[in-house]
């Protein structure tokens, strides 16, 4: 069958000698069909999903037939507008259906687009250039191809309609059942007719128009945390000058522990850490807190974590970071402590981090690492921790409060740096040069094998901190060791929560002790049952158990 170009100097359609074109506009229906149900492909396996009708496609089907006849050619002022509009809407429900498959929340406009540039970052550092080239290009040809299809598809419902020839009373007529189905279905019948996206665009235009509530919001949150900590005791002398070492885990989420392919596999390996600690002297206890983000946005752990504030949005992010609050470094430095971050995922300078007030920031130039990076690490975390003794840890008398930001778990999970048994060998990291890394290919299309790259990533981080803890630690200093955010959705699976694991590692039991009587379990393995503390507590928390 031959389709009208639908160009405005056409003739009137209807060209099939009288016969309308049903397989054209059934082909044209199912087309648009699938472009506006598009969040179903971030589903998995919902095909059928993409056969429910759209609310919106019935509309266009309404006003196709209402307003076609045969002496109006389809024009461009007519279908270019349209074209767009499905697309805008197809796009929509599709980055809607990836954000909530992905991160567990809806689709936010003011806050994700702009983290563009890191989504492509981020493909930039896990494929080849190679890779990334074909995949860009792939995206390019099927967006032209949806443009072609839906401007064809729209073409061939024009020209069944107006072959019809419907009567006065029968255009109306059908245009009105098809608004009925449109406006009713969702509500009477959900699993029949799809959910329509025009509410979804409506609550992100209100928001989007109440961006100056959504800060004064914000700041009051801040101001409260300022007033909160003017109350609050915040010396620190408890401490007694022990030294305290934070790693924050990328990826580290209940899911290791909640998920059963995960924890078969992560389990036994904590489980041995702590035979191992505790046969050298260390006392443990863990804990579950509820991290403000899940799937990715390390950042509003950290600042939440350094704050005391709830951060789970890029606005409260900026708005804090901007803000005279004091945060958990500048407490420590008051103390006496030198404080010290590390940061091997930062490629360049990052003004805004001055709000941490850490006396001194090592980000992945800082390193001086002479090895290749391993997908999304620039370098082993193993490599990190022993740089950072050696360099900045090991000859400092002042007690150290130590932020380690470890990067080796972050996703895509498919590739795997080797550990290297003999530590003093890392030296500039460039041996890695000829250590294989651990590929693993398609992870993402195979759950078991998802999950068996998954717990690899976290069983390598257990590994690193194990053996830096059994060499290192000598004293009473104080471990912590945190879960920056849950996993995205496919590596979390039934697990929706947004909760990560705490974990205190220490020979001091009185400081420990302080940890038990919040709640937290004796060992690595934490059990305590959903709802979970909020991450924010932690602050309070902390300054408040450890200070007079």
């Amino acid at each position: 069958m031959k389709f009208r170009t639908g160009e405005k100097s056409d003739p009137a359609p209807g060209s099939t000698g009288g016969r309308p074109p049903w397989p054209g506009a059934a082909a044209g229906i199912l087309f648009l069909n699938a472009v506006l149900n598009a969040e179903a492909l971030a589903a998995g396996p919902a095909w059928l999903l993409l056969l429910r009708p759209a609310p919106e496609l019935l509309a266009i089907l309404a006003g196709i037939c209402l307003f076609a006849r045969k002496e109006t050619p389809f024009r461009r002022t007519v279908y270019i507008p349209l074209t767009v509009l499905i697309l805008f809407f197809g796009l929509f429900r599709a980055a809607d259906g990836f954000i909530s498959a992905v991160f567990f929340r809806p689709l936010n406009l003011a806050m994700d687009t702009p983290r563009l540039p890191d989504l492509l970052l981020l493909a930039r550092m896990l494929f080849s250039p190679g890779r990334l080239a074909l995949v860009l290009a792939g995206v390019a040809v099927c967006a032209a191809a949806a443009a072609w299809g839906v401007r064809r598809a729209l073409a061939a419902l024009h020209d069944l309609f107006t072959s019809l020839a419907l009567t006065a009373p029968a255009k109306p007529l059908a245009a009105g059942v098809f608004l009925v189905a449109a406006l009713a279905g969702p509500q009477l019948s959900p699993t029949v007719v799809g959910m329509p996206t025009l509410p979804r665009l409506i609550e992100e235009l209100r928001f989007l128009l109440d961006l100056d509530g959504v800060r004064r919001q914000d700041l009051a949150a801040i101001a409260a945390a300022r007033e909160r900590a003017c109350a609050h005791p915040t010396q620190l002398q408890r401490l007694g000058r022990t030294t305290v070492l934070l790693f924050v885990v990328e990826s580290y989420g209940r899911a290791a522990f909640s998920h059963p392919g995960h924890s078969a596999r992560i389990l036994p390996a904590i489980k041995s850490v702590e035979a191992e600690l505790g046969a050298a002297g260390f006392l443990m206890g863990s804990q579950f807190l509820d991290a403000p983000t899940v799937g990715g946005g390390s950042w509003l752990t950290h600042a939440t974590l350094a704050s005391g504030v709830r951060v789970a949005s890029q606005i409260r992010h900026d708005l804090l970071l901007a803000s005279d609050l004091t945060p958990l470094a500048a407490y420590f430095n008051r103390a006496g402590y030198r404080t010290l971050r590390a940061m091997p995922g930062t490629l360049w300078p990052w003004p805004s981090g001055e709000f941490y007030r850490y006396e001194q920031t090592f980000i992945a130039p800082d390193f001086d690492y002479r090895g290749p990076r391993f997908a999304f690490a620039p370098m082993p975390d193993q490599f990190v921790l022993e740089w950072m003794w050696q360099k900045a840890i090991a000859r400092e008398t002042r007690p150290l409060f130590v932020e380690f930001i470890l990067v080796s778990s972050h996703t895509g999970f498919e590739v795997h740096a080797p550990y290297v048994e003999d530590w003093g060998a890392i030296g500039d990291g460039s041996l890695f040069e000829s250590l294989p890394p651990l590929v693993l290919s398609g992870v993402w299309f195979d759950p078991d094998a998802l999950s068996a790259a998954y717990g690899t990533a976290i069983r390598y981080e257990w590994a690193v901190l194990k053996e830096f803890i059994r060499r290192r630690v000598a004293a009473d200093e104080l471990v912590i060791i945190l879960g920056d955010h849950q996993p995205p959705g496919p590596a979390a699976g039934e697990d929706r929560s947004s909760s990560v694991p705490i974990h205190i590692i220490t020979r001091n039991a009185e400081a420990l002790g302080r940890f038990l009587e919040r709640g937290y379990t004796k060992g690595l393995v934490p059990d305590q049952p959903l709802p979970h503390p909020g991450l924010e507590t932690f602050f309070w928390d902390f300054l408040e158990d450890f200070s007079g």
